[in-house]
């Protein structure tokens, strides 16, 4: 006998050969490192073909292994619109911004906890965190790490003024810094977007701004973040025709920003590949990514990387 199944597995006994020659009971792979890997770490494959070490895992508690209905639960006691969802995956919460009608439909951010139900448990309605004092809109959210989120929006309370806002989470409560200029100056966006990019440590944010009134140019600025605080560098120019945000994605494998918008002439939706370096960023060539006519400014297009396939969509 020279095989056999057991309980565990397939048994051989002997040599196992390929192509004629025999398989090591100790296989070894070689590579070229790219950055250091510290010995007994576990590593990935990079496309170039090198060897990187992998910085961070996430396991998921109670994973779902069927499909079921939650059960809803609310998060406000007033009408509540627009949700924006974020998940910290520093603390396993998720935290929900939206504007609260009862209050001037100011912005207003809630803490909620998954359970072993795959629900989620809101803090008691009436603790929601308020953000700003009135209706502040075309926002956008993003999760910045360590328990951080920011809110980037038009500031009813201050002439309609690109601001933002930092939201920190212990994990029991929430807390927010200033709301504040975004880079100081006087921005009236058609609509912004804003990403994280987490190699860098940078937010991205896009806009038009409709104050400018000089061809409402697609603009960038990048952040770096201290505590509650965002430090914008200059103004940049993605588009110097009339444009529009249309979302951006973050490629974690190339550590690159995929930067969407559609131009308002044409409505054709581009993207623009950008590292960065600093608070600077440098461009790649705009990409057709629809034919004319398909997608309409504002809302009508979106930008998401696929991680497992390496593909923009």
């Amino acid at each position: 006998k020279k095989a056999e199944t057991t309980t565990t597995g397939f048994n051989v006994i002997g040599s196992l050969l390929v192509n004629g020659a025999a398989l090591s009971t100790s296989p070894e792979v070689s590579g070229t490192a790219s950055g250091a890997i510290t010995a007994g770490k576990p590593v990935v494959v990079n496309t170039n073909g090198t060897f990187s070490q992998v910085t961070e895992i996430i396991s998921v508690n109670n994973p779902v292994t069927t499909a079921t209905s939650g059960q809803t639960t609310a998060f406000n006691s007033s009408y509540g619109y627009q949700p924006k969802i974020i998940y910290d995956t520093q603390n396993d919460q998720m935290l929900v911004f939206f504007y609260e009608q009862a209050n001037s439909f100011r912005q207003c951010v809630q803490l909620g906890t998954p359970n072993a139900a795959g629900e989620v448990v809101w803090q008691a309605t009436g603790n929601e965190l308020p953000l700003t004092t009135t209706e502040s809109n075309q926002d956008s959210v993003a999760y910045l790490g360590s328990g951080k989120s920011v809110l980037v929006c038009r500031n009813g309370a201050d002439s309609n003024y690109l601001s933002y806002i930092v939201v920190s989470n212990n994990g029991s409560n929430l807390s927010a810094g200033s709301l504040a200029r975004v880079a100081g100056v006087a921005i009236q966006p058609s609509k912004s977007v804003s990403k994280w990019h987490s190699a860098a440590s940078r937010l991205f944010v896009t806009y038009t701004n409709i104050a400018s009134f000089s061809g409402d140019p697609f603009l960038l600025r990048i952040a770096s973040l201290s505590g509650t605080t965002l430090s914008f560098g200059s103004e940049q120019t993605v588009s110097s025709a009339t444009a529009y945000s249309a979302g951006m994605a973050y490629d974690e494998d190339t550590e690159r920003m995929i930067v969407g918008y559609v131009l308002n002439s044409s409505n054709i939706g581009y993207v623009k590949v950008t590292s960065v370096s600093g608070t600077t960023a440098t461009f790649g060539s705009a990409i057709a990514c629809t034919d004319s006519d398909v997608v309409a400014p504002y809302q009508k297009m979106d930008v998401q990387y696929d991680t497992y396939n390496n593909r923009v969509v």
